[in-house]
């Protein structure tokens, strides 16, 4: 009996799956370095995507972070880390890990914390200073981390703001110079770290002003009469409080006459008059302040200012003599204030020279001396002014209009006004009188020209007078008409939105002209108008329209009145750049890869100039593709099919290109695929394989089938599927196939993929030893002792009858 064993040796079979880029772990928030705050909660941010998500964890200084009540991984895989301390600084790295791989946040990123410490490396010292010296106080912040802090003083707890005397060095300490009795206080000072956003103070310390005895009366005269009282005062205020020494100075030696502040005299005679000495004394120092007494007599006048009367311009003496002990200073007065003006060559005369009206009203004396004042009699100075006269010289009016002219005269005493015009008129001449407040009289005499004609024009004379002297004024009138028109000479286009607009002044018409006026318009119809000072004769005019012809036109204007218009003049813009077109689509064909467009603008205008072609812009998701054309007819190729487009479009003229107009959107039709790729085999049996590949990286469209075909001598065999793989199970073993495949899409069939040759396998026996022969159909099994395989107990051969060749060698049994 013959047994008989069939293997079927299985080829390992190809993994065809591809790993996308987005199931490997990726980053899509990175780590970035932070500055925590110390006891605040921080907060690193760590977004790891992938396919399966990431199971994401952490690291600081190469340990891994493990979870707490004080630090978390959130579920997006953020680190929150609640009360930050100094502990946590250190480098900090991000992992994401799953099936496919991991991916880690390198380099680390580096955390630091912004804190500050409670205890200061040096406290402020309580000091002892003499007014006038410096002190200095130190303040050394505590330890800290970044270094930026804000650095306040208080004294009293009032914040300190520097000044010239006082102020804080780049060492925080704080210095005052030239100290003051009210500098003594408390003092401390107060660091904030900007970062961290907390504050410590430091230790207070007190400064104690230690002041130099001054005295509180510094009166260095006494004046007393015979049988007064002398009272000598020398209170004075020092820290600490000073001793006081009252001393008199007789035969330069100093006599103690009191150990206290206060040192009285009664029935002073000469004997008492003298030098004085007050003295001071802490442990500061000594100061010591001198008190004259003298006896004095009282200021007695010998003359008074008298009453004078004069003209203006003319000059005086006022004198005002006196007497007593010491002799008095003399003071003049006028009008009850200090004289402000005047020539004092000795105190007792006053000269005043080329007097004004200024000068009038009543003079005094004040005459003084340690004891006491006195004043004289006044004296009233009167000053007689002849007229003066306010007037125009020169006045205006218009042809037609009234011409009223005011001539105003000041004078002392009254003043009177009389007319003198170029010949005979008849006018209207009306007067009024009136007391200035100045002292002054004053007349006003108006003359009126009722309907003004050219023979108005001409000098009038206002003549003033009165006792005093007499005066006399003129004016020139002059009788203003319309200005005539501007010339306009020049129009020069500048831009292609500005034109230069020039022109020449002409008659004014006797009256100034205030300013032109320009006109200009599109269609001469609407006038836009720009008004231009009276002193400029070219203007620009901007935002006009590109290419665009304006017309102008000027008109003049003073006092009077408006000139009529000039000729009016034309002027075309320059060319500029395009604006956005507004465009209308024609027609439009649509292929797999080319459209086929004709467009046209809807207006002209936008081109700001003469259209010398088209900027047409094809772009999609993927690619661009620009064409300059002159045509408003297009093909546009080397598109994409199944995409969508947009078509943009610019109007090119001689300046250049304008902005890009949204046209059209469309999708290119559907295209045939390029050829699948990647095509590869695994047997599965003698009979039997599994055909895969990769889509083709083009599919212009989705794609309907595959068409696989495999080729066997003279015949071939065509399957079909949706999937990227297919098995077959009827084919021949130990047979040679090529294998190729076809994708279709709606437009059709693509190209083929290469092709593959694979052979089925062979069909093995192994059977026990026999000396016969079996024959099966096509096939003669010979066994026999192999010296191939000397290992094997029996081995056999395959045998075809028609080729009389060895298929195969067996496996062993």
């Amino acid at each position: 009996m013959i047994t008989w064993f069939v293997f079927l040796i299985l080829m390992e079979a190809t993994n065809c799956s591809n790993i996308s880029d987005f199931d490997l772990p990726y980053f899509v928030i990175k780590p970035s370095p932070k500055l925590a705050i110390e006891f605040l909660p921080l907060m690193i941010d760590c977004l790891i995507m992938g396919n399966p998500a990431p199971t994401i964890s952490w690291m600081k200084n190469n340990i891994t972070i493990i979870k707490n009540n004080r630090i978390h991984i959130l579920s997006n895989g953020s680190l929150l880390i609640l009360k930050s301390t100094l502990m946590d600084e250190g480098l900090y790295v991000c992992s994401g890990e799953n099936v496919h791989g991991s991916i880690q946040s390198i380099p680390p990123i580096k955390v630091l914390v912004a804190y500050i410490a409670f205890d200061f490396l040096e406290n402020p010292t309580s000091q002892k200073k003499k007014v006038g010296e410096s002190v200095t106080f130190n303040c050394v912040p505590p330890i800290h981390y970044p270094d930026s802090l804000i650095v306040n003083w208080f004294k009293d707890f009032n914040i300190i703001f520097p000044n010239k005397r006082v102020g804080v060095l780049l060492n925080n300490s704080l210095t005052i110079s030239n100290i003051q009795a009210f500098d003594e206080g408390m003092y401390f000072c107060q660091i904030t770290n900007k970062v961290a956003m907390v504050s410590r103070t430091s230790k207070k310390a007190n400064l104690e002003v230690l002041e130099l005895p001054t005295f509180t009366s510094q009166n260095k005269n006494i004046s007393i009469h015979n049988g007064d009282s002398l009272l000598i005062n020398c209170s004075a205020h020092g820290k600490p409080k000073p001793n006081i020494t009252i001393y008199r100075v007789v035969k330069n030696k100093l006599i103690v006459l009191s150990m206290s502040e206060i040192y009285i005299a009664q029935l002073v005679s000469i004997l008492d008059q003298g030098v004085y000495v007050c003295c001071a004394s802490n442990e500061v120092g000594t100061t010591k302040h001198l008190i004259y007494v003298i006896l004095y007599s009282s200021a007695v006048f010998l003359t008074h200012p008298l009453n004078l009367t004069v003209n203006i311009g003319e000059s005086i003496i006022l004198s005002c003599k006196v007497n007593g002990y010491p002799y008095p200073n003399i003071y003049w007065y006028y009008e009850n204030q200090k004289l402000l003006f005047g020539n004092v060559s000795t105190p007792d005369l006053l000269y005043i020279t080329n007097i004004t009206k200024m000068h009038a009203g009543f003079y005094y004396c004040i005459a003084s001396n340690l004891v006491g004042n006195i004043t004289s009699n006044k004296g009233l100075l009167r000053v007689l002014v002849p007229p003066m006269i306010e007037l125009e010289e020169k006045v205006y009016a218009n042809i037609s209009s009234l011409l009223k002219i005011s001539c105003m005269a000041y004078g002392d005493p009254f003043v009177s006004i009389i007319w003198k015009v170029p010949f005979n008129l008849t006018l209207s001449i009306v007067f009024s009188n009136e007391s200035a407040s100045n002292d002054l009289f004053h007349t006003v005499s108006n003359l009126t020209i009722y309907n003004t004609s050219l023979n108005d024009s001409g000098i009038y004379k206002c003549i003033a007078k009165n006792t005093a002297g007499s005066s006399s004024k003129e004016v020139s009138v002059v009788i203003q008409g319309y200005p005539d028109p501007p010339v306009l000479n020049s129009l020069k286009a500048i831009s292609s939105n500005s034109i230069q607009v020039s022109w020449n002044t002409t008659f004014d018409g006797y009256s100034p002209i205030t300013l032109y006026i320009i006109e200009y318009t599109l269609n001469n119809q609407s006038w836009n108008k720009m008004s231009v000072s009276h002193n400029m004769f070219s203007v620009l005019i901007k935002n006009l329209k590109p290419y665009t012809s304006y017309y102008f036109r000027l008109k003049s204007k003073n006092f009077v009145g408006d000139s009529i218009y000039s000729h009016i003049a034309e002027m075309k813009t320059l060319e500029g750049v395009p604006d956005i077109g507004i465009y209308k689509i024609q027609s439009i064909n649509i292929f797999s890869t080319s459209f086929k467009i004709s467009f046209n603008l809807e207006t002209v205008d936008s081109a700001n100039g003469v259209i010398l072609g088209y900027i047409v812009n094809c772009v999609s998701s993927v690619s661009k593709v620009t064409i300059n054309t002159n045509s408003t007819s297009i093909v546009i190729e080397k598109l994409t099919p199944y995409t969508e487009y947009q078509l943009y479009i610019a109007i090119i003229n001689k300046v250049g290109v304008g902005n890009f107009s949204y046209l059209y959107t469309a999708f290119t039709k559907i295209g045939v695929p390029d050829a699948p790729s990647n095509l590869r085999v695994v047997a599965i049996n003698s009979t039997a394989v599994k055909l895969s590949w990769l889509p083709p990286k083009k599919m212009n469209g989705p794609i309907k089938y595959y068409e696989v075909c495999i080729c066997y001598r003279n015949a071939t065999m065509v399957e079909t599927t949706k999937d990227v793989f297919i098995l077959i199970y009827t084919l021949m073993p130990n047979s040679t196939y090529i294998a190729y495949v076809v994708a279709f899409t709606e437009a059709g069939q693509g190209n083929s993929s290469e092709k593959l040759q694979f052979q089925t396998e062979y069909q093995h026996y192994c059977v026990k030893y026999s000396s016969k022969h079996f024959f099966i159909p096509n096939s003669i099994l010979y066994f026999y002792k192999s010296q191939i395989c000397p290992c094997m107990e029996y081995c056999c051969h395959i045998w075809d009858e028609s080729s009389n060749d060895a298929l195969s060698l067996i496996d062993k049994v």
